[in-house]
């Protein structure tokens, strides 16, 4: 394996075998990196490696394959998100539901309603002739109030289980947060979290639970979340590692 690479810029693809697979990757130094990092882009699913302005590139192979599993199952998730949606009864694209892979099928049919329904692993996207481009907006519809009742059922039972009040809760188009809670004891969540698994929207709805009583990060405050969820780690390692994919 021969390694190319140049300060401050990815260089020419290298490979390597991994599990029977050439995977293509780019080294790129920086000075302001102090270990080793992977990343797979979404745009071309490459896989791209930096690394700190001296560091020894005969001990990356071994490095590639150590991580092996984690980085062919990104390349795997974003080869996925980059397959078309097309007319017609064909699916394509995937997109998560409560932590489960659906396709996605757009149907174009004259005279009819727009409508979603999940079924058998697949949502179904049905939209009037003439309306191909609406196939979008009507399936984030779909999720966003999907969202709205799914979140509030579990935020009215762990509130009720715990002992707690809230005022009101917001489903919200948030870009950087899961979850927040205001002074005022309002809850704001994520519409996106309806794609995660239901264990893992069930600790950000605790996360926030929480601040109800103790509205900052302190170590008391993560204590009040293990108590109640105590694999709360693994929940947050998976939003962590998983986060980018749910999404549309």
């Amino acid at each position: 394996m021969a390694f190319k690479e140049q300060d401050g810029s990815c260089c020419s693809p290298n490979t390597v075998n991994l599990r029977g697979k050439t995977v293509y990757y780019r080294v790129r130094r920086s000075s302001r990196a102090k270990h080793l990092g992977l990343r797979v882009r979404c745009d071309s699913a490459e896989l791209e490696v930096v690394v700190p302005g001296g560091y020894d590139l005969d001990q990356l192979e071994g490095i590639l394959q150590f991580k092996q599993d984690w980085i062919l199952d990104q390349i795997n998730r974003f080869k996925q998100r980059k397959k078309p949606v097309r007319s017609g009864q064909e699916g394509g694209k995937r997109v998560y539901y409560r932590g489960r892979a659906c396709e996605v099928v757009t149907r174009v049919e004259r005279g009819s309603n727009r409508s979603v329904l999940l079924s058998e692993g697949r949502i179904i996207v049905t939209v009037p002739a003439g309306a191909e481009k609406e196939a979008g907006a009507v399936l984030e519809g779909w999720f966003r109030a999907a969202a709205r009742q799914v979140i509030t059922q579990r935020v009215e039972i762990i509130s009720k289980t715990l002992g707690l009040t809230y005022n009101r809760i917001f489903i919200r188009d948030q870009k950087t947060r899961w979850g927040s809670c205001s002074q005022k004891r309002n809850l704001n969540f994520n519409w996106r979290l309806v794609m995660a698994p239901p264990e893992v929207l069930d600790y950000i709805v605790i996360h926030e639970l929480m601040h109800l009583v103790e509205l900052n990060h302190s170590p008391k405050y993560w204590r009040l979340v293990a108590g109640v969820c105590p694999d709360y780690q693994t929940h947050r390692a998976w939003l962590r590692k998983n986060g980018s994919y749910l999404t549309l």
